[in-house]
């Protein structure tokens, strides 16, 4: 079974898990005799859980990260679920469900390759950040300003439980501000909240968190970037390489088109593949681990730019690169000059030649 399918099945099970966790949520909600603890305990498995909703887009795209996201989610589920295990008897059918989708997700970790590029797309990574940041907001407020509720917040679990209660606007009034200074924060955090799920934060706070958080996403992307292995990563695209890329895609390989040409990258990132801009060969060598990489194609039209990016690689990293990588070359006569430096050369004039040989006779 390909991991396409494999997916679609996680991203199903995904959705009905947030469902049932949703209506027990709700089930123990409309329960008099059911304590604070099991009610905080089940709102954060439904936070959860739409955090693993969130993720779904991701999980589609086979992004690495998320792997390891879901894992740790799932972890954190079953043991909140397994502290209810004695006070909430149906929990045991919850639990049941929570260690077949981690066995899943464990058992189809090799399906979870691609990097992740949060600024690939920005308004979605923004929205993230604001939710984190609101709920952050909540939570330490609520516990510098605790004295000033009814009853008093003395504890991270009522400051957990008192932020997702406005947030998300339920509002059971069993803890209550006192004070002007914490109503003025509860109406804040009940703004933020609103803002945060609904889209209206992200929209206003995106230019400057996309700011001065780029520095941080670069980084962290180049942490990811360094850890992929077993990639095929193209220098220089040209259209005799699409077929190429959607034969590989197919296959669940994970490809890598560099081109500094932007306008490339929507046909590039509609077969599968990843588009990388505006970056230069040394930016590559610095990114990349390319001694993990399964092939390096040097696929530019021009015979210059290989080479350059050739010797650059040769001059930085030496020998330990060289038979991964294979140079398209667009003129015969250029042939001498990547010999020595490359695992090998595919001549496209000799090849078309070759081709076309029977039409006009042997020599």
């Amino acid at each position: 079974m390909q991991c396409k399918p494999r997916k679609r099945v996680l991203a199903i099970l995904i959705v009905s898990d947030l469902l049932l966790s949703i209506i027990i949520l709700l089930y123990v909600l409309t329960q008099i005799q059911v304590n604070i603890f099991l009610r905080v305990i089940w709102q954060v498995i439904v936070i959860l859980s739409f955090i693993n909703l969130i993720l779904i887009r991701n999980l589609l795209d086979g992004i690495k990260l998320v792997w390891y996201a879901y894992i740790l989610i799932y972890f954190l589920k079953i043991l909140l679920a397994f502290t209810l295990l004695f006070q909430f008897p149906y929990t045991i059918i919850y639990l049941i469900l929570e260690f077949i989708l981690t066995y899943i997700i464990f058992i189809n970790k090799q399906c979870f390759k691609n990097p992740s590029r949060l600024f690939a797309k920005p308004d979605f990574s923004v929205a993230i950040m604001v939710i984190i940041m609101v709920f952050a907001y909540g939570f330490f407020g609520s516990l510098i300003l605790g004295d000033q509720f009814i009853p008093k917040i003395r504890n991270p679990i009522n400051a957990f439980y008192y932020t997702g209660e406005v947030i998300t606007t339920l509002g059971f009034g069993d803890i209550a501000p006192s004070t002007y200074v914490a109503k003025i924060f509860t109406v804040t955090l009940a703004v933020l909240g609103l803002g945060s799920f609904f889209g209206a934060a992200t929209i206003i706070i995106a230019p400057i968190v996309y700011t001065r958080g780029r520095k941080v996403v670069s980084f962290v992307d180049k942490i990811e970037s360094q850890s992929l292995k077993d990639y095929v990563m193209i220098i220089g695209y040209s259209n005799f390489l699409e077929t190429l890329v959607k034969k590989l895609v197919e296959k669940d390989e994970l490809v890598i088109v560099i081109d500094k040409d932007e306008s490339k990258r929507e046909l590039i990132e509609s077969m599968g593949a990843y588009f990388e801009g505006n970056i230069n060969i040394n930016e590559i060598i610095r990114n990349f681990k390319l001694t993990r990489a399964k092939l390096i194609i040097l696929g530019a039209q021009d015979d210059g730019n290989n080479l350059l990016n050739l010797n650059t690689i040769i001059n930085l990293m030496g020998g330990e690169v060289k038979e991964k990588i294979i140079v398209l070359l667009n003129n015969s006569s250029n042939y001498n000059s990547f010999v020595n430096f490359a695992g090998k050369i595919i001549d496209i004039s000799s090849l078309i030649y070759q081709d076309l040989s029977n039409y006009f006779g042997k020599d």
